[in-house]
């Protein structure tokens, strides 16, 4: 997937920006199924968030995984606006989980659960916009060093900085669980709750899709000229995407540390940066739903591989660099590819 290119003025029928390496057949029919799914998609949303509690029952591991999973696959699914849809490499997609983690482990006394979730996204939403601003300038790599260097600001923040963590070398424990009001939630009850909010983030990133926002950003990425010679504000759409992608990271963050009771500045490293990347990347970059799959995949793989443990870090890296080198497209990419061959053949047929 290339990232916008903006150069020297040039004729608005002249491309500016680089070939585009993902696109192609498979990539298109994802781009195509995000813009259409609506109320569909919403309702398979629904019914497989269903399927999966059901199955979790009171299995607390599974629950536990589960739960992660959509955590994971919210902060994917920011990810995916900016760099699907807005062409940055926006590599402090964890940072952003980061800070709405530290700020409602920090203020959950005085404000409560929710009050410290709302406080997370608000945050997160002013900071993304804020570095939006800052790299507005920057394209390709210098966008991805821009980010890396804010990730790892944001690390060395949580180990020293008091207000963040600091006293105890960034290291929080004891989080209360969601709860609402006084009541703290068991295992089942946070993954409904997680359910419920994720199904939020699938309604409002659907409209989105279907929005002049999501069509405006692709075409700054594609061409940034052309598109402001036809009235499209360039750094006004980054800055939108931006702040949408960080309010999901600060989302999932602020839920992350509620899941797990305890969060430390390792959590939310580069690492973890990489590791949202390549949820989107293998799920399938092309379409919102590929973010949320590949969140499932990479939470699940490492629990499926225990059998071999000692091989694990082994066989974990060879499935991923396989099913990036198959599925160029991501795995839904790749269904999609197949999907358009069966249907040809029996059209030919």
């Amino acid at each position: 997937m290339s990232v916008s290119e903006v150069t020297s003025p040039a004729s608005p029928s002249t491309s500016t920006s680089s070939p585009d390496p993902s696109a192609g057949p498979a990539h298109s029919g994802l781009q195509r199924l995000t813009a259409r799914s609506g109320p569909l998609g919403i309702i398979g949303a629904t019914v497989i968030l269903l399927i999966l509690g059901l199955w979790g029952g009171d299995d607390a591991y599974n629950l536990s995984v589960l739960t992660a999973s959509l955590v994971y696959g919210i902060a994917a699914l920011g990810l995916y606006y900016a760099y699907s849809v807005g062409g940055m490499f926006a590599f402090g997609q964890a940072a952003m989980m980061g800070l709405g983690a530290y700020l409602t482990a920090k203020v959950y006394e005085s404000i409560g659960f929710v009050g410290g979730v709302l406080l997370a996204m608000v945050v997160t939403a002013g900071v993304g916009a804020l570095l939006a601003l800052l790299l507005r300038k920057a394209q390709h790599m210098y966008f991805a060093v821009g980010t890396l260097a804010f990730a790892e600001l944001c690390v060395i923040l949580f180990h020293h900085w008091d207000f963040l963590g600091g006293e105890r070398s960034g290291n929080i424990y004891g989080i209360p669980a969601p709860g609402i009001g006084e009541t703290e939630l068991d295992l089942a009850g946070i993954y409904w709750l997680i359910a419920g909010i994720t199904l939020a983030v699938v309604i409002v990133a659907t409209l989105v899709n279907r929005s002049p926002l999501r069509r405006n950003a692709l075409a700054v990425k594609n061409n940034p000229t052309v598109a402001q010679a036809n009235g499209i504000p360039v750094t006004a759409t980054r800055v939108r995407i931006l702040v949408f992608a960080s309010v999901l990271g600060g989302l999932a963050g602020a839920l992350h540390a509620h899941t797990m009771s305890s969060i430390a500045p390792e959590s939310y490293g580069v690492g973890v940066a990489i590791d949202l990347f390549l949820m989107v990347l293998i799920g399938g970059s092309g379409t919102m739903w590929g973010a949320l799959l590949g969140a499932f995949v990479l939470r699940w793989l490492p629990e499926f591989l225990r059998p071999v443990q000692q091989y694990e870090t082994v066989v974990y890296s060879f499935l991923l660099l396989a099913t990036i080198v198959l599925l160029p497209h991501g795995i839904l990419g790749g269904v999609s590819r197949l999907f358009r061959k069966v249907v040809g053949r029996r059209v030919r047929g």
